[in-house]
């Protein structure tokens, strides 16, 4: 007669140890997984808090794009000289930095292409009443590597070159808030502005923000030495 031998409480142990295993890697899965979320989850919100602090510093055209022409003596071949861009901030946006070590100008037109023209940025105290004194004092500082500063417009300027003055600053930094106003202008190295009937393309990348492109094309003008409405 055979003898029988029962086991059963060894195989209980066994499937109990199987089953502990089992909650354990589960757990240790569901702890990747969680983590992988929260991780996943706080990336999405620093990326959506940058997009709206991005979205939230903006500057934008405050008034009319004015250009100064020279003009040969049978008004046929116009070019311009300088282009200035009255700026804002956009309305509930964030004070953006305008310093020139932040921020850059491009520039396009048919025969050039530069990344960056931006020489100065004049902050603090320096205010300006008009983009004539405020070349003038760029000349004078050698902003422009060259030029003439008793000239309305420094023709001999050494590279085509922009400058940012402010027209009103509460507060004389280098920050662009509500209610102040400044003025982008870029002086044209002799021969590289634009003639008539082209077009310009110009961004300002500030230190943070949406860029702000300005297109114009400019018209058949014929009158030297004056300012012309661009839009």
């Amino acid at each position: 007669m055979t003898k029988l031998t029962k086991r059963r409480g060894v195989l209980g142990v066994e499937s109990a140890i199987v089953m502990i295993a089992f909650v354990i890697v589960a757990a240790s899965l569901a702890f990747v997984v969680l983590n992988t979320g929260f991780s996943t989850t706080q990336q999405a919100k620093e990326t959506i808090m940058s997009g709206l602090e991005e979205s939230a510093s903006n500057v934008q055209i405050s008034g009319s794009v004015a250009g100064v022409y020279t003009v040969d003596a049978g008004g046929d071949s116009a070019k311009l000289d300088v282009i200035s861009v009255p700026l804002k901030i956009s309305s509930g946006s964030n004070p953006v930095n305008l310093a020139d070590e932040v921020t850059q100008v491009k520039v396009l037109t048919n025969s050039i292409s530069y990344e960056d023209v931006l020489a100065k940025t004049y902050s603090g105290a320096t205010m300006y009443t008009s983009t004539s004194t405020a070349i003038a004092a760029a000349v004078t500082d050698n902003t422009f590597g060259a030029g003439d500063p008793t000239a309305a417009t420094p023709t001999n300027a050494a590279a085509t070159s922009g400058i940012i003055y402010f027209t009103s600053n509460a507060d004389a930094d280098s920050h662009l808030e509500r209610g102040e106003n400044a003025v982008l202008t870029i002086v044209f190295k002799a021969g590289e502005g634009p003639a008539h009937n082209e077009p310009i393309h110009i961004e300002l990348l500030g230190e943070q923000g949406a860029v702000l492109s300005i297109d114009r094309f400019i018209p058949a003008l014929i009158d030297a030495d004056k300012f012309y409405d661009l839009g």
